[in-house]
Formats: structure tokens, sequence, C-alpha cells
């Protein structure tokens, strides 16, 4: 009974110290507030009476507190000091809390929330569960996206100065190779040069991303956007890969070919990334004529219009009955948006302007590079 009585007594005085804590800093608050009132009326700042009774008693008290606490010996007074902290600052923790709580309105974000580029799965087990309910391992559903048909194929920037004319004479001179190696043979054309169309928007990329870091500045979302090109690159090569199978030959030429253009395109990054992103402008618009020959071969029944992969199905959120056709549909439009993305690239860093990317980028809609992203 005596311990249970002594017990009692250690929590009354914590309890009173807690509480004339949190009444002192209570009150410091109010004794702010009114000196603040007293300066706005042109008075000079003087002690507050209530404050300064508040203050003492307080201190009162914590000194009787504290003499009751030694008197149980110093093995009692640590720990009843360190609950009283606790209690003291739990209190206060807990009054911000609320006072946060009432300030702040509590908003659903579930709604009304504006559309982002990638949404995630939802309510789905880890992606490293056998039973996670997606086939592919080359891209997750949040990546799937319907390309925009209605992008105009049209468009082209006309090369001035000394660099365009390079980047432009350069794409030519890459062309004629191109066509003297893979004539009609455009499924395997396709397999070929998609592995060296994924370069750029990887170097443009790691680039930006680097010199981002030196400089400590943002991007504007244009890291975003390249290594998107690149990973919507790689996977037209996927797709591809399904329809025709390259040769010995051709691997051996995508090895060299993707080595020395990864080391000249890296090069020409470092030295002009204007003229680095014309040249992809000026790549994307021939890929577009090939593509567009592509479906003449198909139209004319030259090339059989064969059931699309489900991959392309699933990539591009095709229809069931798909077919090759709808398949190159949808690369030449994604083709076109890379070539609007690159010449406005290039545009901007030509005018020395530091715009964002531009939301459509992200979502593959239509850009205009004429526009500098405004």
């Amino acid at each position: 009974m005596e311990a249970t009585g002594r017990l009692r007594q250690v929590l009354s005085v914590i309890a009173r110290c807690a509480s004339s804590s949190v009444a002192s800093g209570r009150q410091r608050v109010a004794g702010g507030r009114l000196r603040g009132q007293l300066q706005a009326l042109g008075h000079q700042q003087k002690p507050v009476a209530s404050d300064w009774c508040l203050r003492s008693k307080t201190g009162s008290i914590g000194r009787k507190s504290l003499g009751a606490l030694q008197a149980w010996g110093p093995s009692s007074v640590a720990p009843a000091l360190v609950t009283t902290r606790s209690t003291y600052f739990g209190l206060r923790a807990l009054n911000t809390q609320s006072q946060t709580a009432r300030e702040t309105p509590i908003q659903d974000t579930a709604e009304g929330s504006a559309e982002t580029p990638y949404q995630p799965v939802k309510d789905a087990p880890p992606k490293s569960d056998p039973n996670y309910p997606w086939k592919w391992n080359s891209f997750l559903p949040e990546h799937t996206y319907k390309p925009n048909l209605n992008v105009n194929l049209k468009r082209h920037v006309q090369p001035t100065g000394l660099s365009d004319r390079f980047a432009y004479y350069t794409v030519k001179f890459l062309r004629f190779f191109a066509d003297s190696f893979f004539r009609k043979r455009y499924g395997h054309r396709a397999v070929v040069l998609e592995t060296v169309a994924a370069v750029p928007g990887m170097v443009g990329g790691m680039m930006l991303h680097l010199q981002c870091l030196r400089r400590f500045q943002q991007s504007g979302g244009w890291i975003r956007v390249l290594l998107e090109e690149a990973e919507n690159e790689r996977m037209h090569l996927m797709v591809y890969m399904s329809i025709a199978q390259p040769t010995w030959l051709e691997r051996a030429l995508v090895i060299t070919a993707q080595a020395g253009f990864f080391s000249f395109y890296t090069l020409l990054y470092t030295i002009s990334p204007k003229t680095a992103h014309r040249m992809v402008g000026y790549l994307e618009e021939e890929a577009i004529v090939s593509y567009t020959e592509y479906l003449k071969e198909i139209d004319e029944g030259r090339t059989p219009n064969i059931p699309a992969p489900p991959l392309a199905i699933d990539y591009w959120q095709l229809g069931p009955d798909a077919h090759l056709r709808e398949v190159v549909l949808a690369t030449r439009a994604d083709e076109a948006h890379h070539r609007d993305v690159n010449h406005l690239r290039a545009n901007l860093i030509k005018a020395r302007r530091g715009d964002p990317a531009p939301y459509a980028a992200l979502k593959h809609g239509d850009v205009d590079p004429h526009k500098f992203g405004a």
C-alpha cells in the first residue's frame, strides 16, 4: 500500500509538470500575440503581467516538483524526468497535429485528379509473383497506349544553316546504304534499323541527365521524353522480331552499326546537341517514308497482311483481330511523333529557350515543332 501511494504521488508530480509546461507554452503564444498588437498600435514592447505571473507560478511548481522527485533518491529522479519530457513533447505534438488538421482540409485525390502519362497497376500482386496478371516481360501495363493515327505525316523542317544541312545530308547518305542493302525486305529492314533508332533517345537522355547534374538544374521533363523515345523504339524491335527473324549477316550488321552509330552520335551530341536532335528528326522523316512504302506493299498484296503479333496488340491496345497493317500504322505514327519531338528540341536549343517538354510529348500526342512548346 505504501509503494502504491508513493507511485501515485510520482504520477501526480509528473502530470503537474506536463500540464504546467503546456500552459506555459500556450501563454507564451498569447503573450506574443498581445505584444504584436501593442507594436501595431505604436506602443513600445512591454512585459505582460499575466505572462510574468504564469511563468513565475510555473517555475515554482517546477521547483517544487523537482524537490519532491529528488526526495525519492537519484535512482528515481532520472526516469521521472525522462517521463516528464516525453509527456510534455507528446502533448505538444498532439496539439500541433490537431491544429494542422483543423487548418488543412482533407481533400480526396481520387476524384478530380489530373490524368498522368503513366497509370500504375492497382491492387496487383508483386511483379515477381508467378501469378502476376501480365504475360509480357518486355513492358508493363502502364506503358501501353493508343497511337495517334491522326498525326501530320507531311510535316518537314527545312534545313537552315551549316549544322542543319550536315544533319540532313548525313541522313540521306545513310538512307542510300539502307535502300541498297534491304531493298523491299521491309520486315528485316525494321528489325535492323530499330536497333539503331533506339540509340539517340538513350544517348540524349543520358547526356542531358549528366548536364543537369553538373549545372544543378531541372530538365523540364526532357530526360523522361528522350528515354521514353528509346524505350518505344526498343518495343518496335520486339514487335518486328515476331514478324521477321534476322539472319546471321543482319545480326553482325546490328553489332557493327550499333557500336559505330553510338560512338558517332555521342560525339555529335557532345559537340552540338542541336545538330544531334535535328539529325534524329530527319532520320524519323525517312522512317515515315519507309513505313509508308511498307504499307503500300501490304495494300498491293506483295506482302501478306498476317495477323498482328499478340505483343503488338497489347502494347498499342489494338483490336483482337488486328493485322500487320495496323501494326505498321501504329509504328509510323510513333516515328512521326519522334520526328516532331526532336525537331522541337532542336528548335528550342537553337533559340536558346528552356521551355519544358510539352505534355503531349509523354502522351504520344500531337507536337508542333514550330510552336516552340508554347
